[in-house]
C-alpha cells in the first residue's frame, strides 16, 4: 500500500470516527446503531479541534453541539488533556472558547480563550469548501484573532441535544445528576471495569490523584461505592446491580471503556505524521525508518490505550515491507476494535 493510499484510508477512517462518536453525542448525521463504549467529551473535543479541520461540516456542527452543550463540558479536565499533549496547537482550543464566550458573557470558556497570536492568519480548513455550502463569505474576524483564516461560522440548527439515556452518553448524564465533577468519570468509569484504584483512574480521568483519593473515600459512605483491601492497596467498586436499575441499563447495553484519552492522542500523533509533506519525497527505506521510530516513541501509548498492534511478527522486515506491515495491521486494528464500531 502506497503512503498517499494508507494516508487517504485513514484519514477516512478518523472522520468516520469522528462522525459516529458526535452522531451519539447529538449532532446531526446518518444514524449509527449504539455501541456500549462509553465516550470521553473532552478528550473528543480535543481531537476534533485539530483533526476537524479537514472536515469542515463536522467542526461546524460541533461548535453549534457546543453552543447547546457547553453547560456539560469540563473545563478544567479539558484543560488537563491539553496540558498532557506538548505538540497541541492551543489557538486550536482558543478560538472556539472566545466564539463561545460572545454566545455568553459569562461563559466559564474565558481562561481558555486566552492564547491569542500576533501571527497573520494561516487557512485553518485542509479540505475544499467547496463540500460545505455553508461555509462561504468573509472571513471569520474572531478567528483570524486567533492567527486563522476561514468563512464566518453559520449554525443550520440541525444539531439536537445530547441523547442521555444512551450508553456512550453516560458520563454526560451523570454530569447532569452530579454536576461537573470527578464523580460522574469514576462512576462510570467503575460501572465499565469493575473495581479501580484511584492511581490509574487519574491517567485514566486525566484528574489528580489526591482529588480521586478523596472522592473515592467521600462517595464510600453512601453504600453504593465500597472500598476493597488488596494488601497495602485500597480498591473501589460499585453497586453494579443498584446503580445499573437505577440508570436504567441492562447487560445487554453493558457499558464498556474506552481509552480514549491514550487512544485519541495515539491518533493524533499518526494523524500529525501523515500531515508531513516532506514524508512524499523519502525513500521506501527513509519513509519506513521515520515511522518506525514513531512507533517506538507510541509504544507506551499503544499499551494504555489497548490496541493491540501485533508488529513483532513482522520485525524481520525491512523498508517498504515494513511499513506495508504497518498500515495494515493499524487499519486492521479500526477493523477489529469494537470500540471503532
Amino acid at each position: 500500500m502506497s503512503l498517499k493510499s494508507f494516508k487517504e484510508e485513514y484519514t477516512e477512517r478518523v472522520h468516520s470516527l469522528l462522525w459516529v462518536q458526535w452522531t451519539r453525542l447529538g449532532i446531526a448525521g446518518q444514524e449509527v446503531p449504539e455501541n456500549g463504549c462509553i465516550l470521553d467529551p473532552e478528550a473528543l473535543l480535543l481531537f476534533t479541534f485539530e483533526v476537524g479541520r479537514s472536515e469542515p461540516r463536522l467542526y461546524d456542527e460541533v461548535l453549534e453541539w457546543l453552543s447547546r452543550n457547553e453547560r456539560l463540558v469540563n473545563i478544567q479536565r479539558l484543560r488537563n488533556l491539553v496540558s498532557q499533549d506538548p505538540a497541541f496547537d492551543h489557538t486550536l482550543a482558543a478560538a472556539p472558547a472566545h466564539w463561545l464566550c460572545t454566545l455568553n458573557k459569562t461563559s466559564k470558556w474565558r481562561d481558555l480563550a486566552k492564547a491569542a497570536t500576533a501571527r497573520p492568519a494561516a487557512p485553518f480548513f485542509t479540505a475544499d469548501l467547496k463540500r460545505a455550502r455553508s461555509l462561504s463569505g468573509a472571513e471569520d474576524p474572531l478567528y483570524q484573532t486567533f492567527g486563522w483564516s476561514r468563512p464566518p461560522i453559520k449554525l443550520r440548527g440541525l444539531s439536537s441535544h445530547v441523547p442521555v439515556d444512551s450508553v456512550p452518553a453516560l458520563i454526560l448524564r451523570l454530569r447532569s445528576l452530579f454536576g461537573l465533577n470527578a464523580r460522574a468519570e469514576v462512576v462510570a468509569y467503575l460501572l465499565a471495569r469493575q473495581s479501580g484504584h484511584p492511581t490509574e483512574m487519574a491517567k485514566e480521568l486525566a484528574y489528580s490523584q489526591p482529588s480521586l483519593f478523596q472522592i473515592c473515600k467521600e462517595m464510600a459512605g453512601s453504600a453504593l461505592l465500597f472500598a476493597q483491601s488488596h494488601g497495602r492497596e485500597k480498591r473501589y467498586r460499585l453497586d453494579r446491580e443498584r446503580w445499573m436499575a437505577f440508570l436504567g441499563l441492562s447487560e445487554r447495553n453493558r457499558a464498556s471503556w474506552g481509552h480514549w484519552p491514550a487512544t485519541f492522542r495515539l491518533l493524533i500523533s499518526l494523524w500529525r505524521h501523515l500531515q508531513d509533506d516532506t514524508l512524499a519525497g523519502l525513500s521506501d527505506y527513509m519513509s519506513a525508518s521515520h515511522t518506525r521510530l514513531l512507533y517506538e516513541s507510541l509504544d507506551r501509548l499503544f499499551a494504555d490505550a489497548e490496541l493491540g498492534l501485533f508488529l513483532e511478527r513482522h520485525g524481520t522486515l525491512k523498508g517498504a515491507h515494513w511499513l506495508d506491515a504497518f498500515h495494515e495491521e493499524l487499519l486492521r486494528v479500526f477493523s477489529r476494535d469494537p470500540r471503532f464500531a
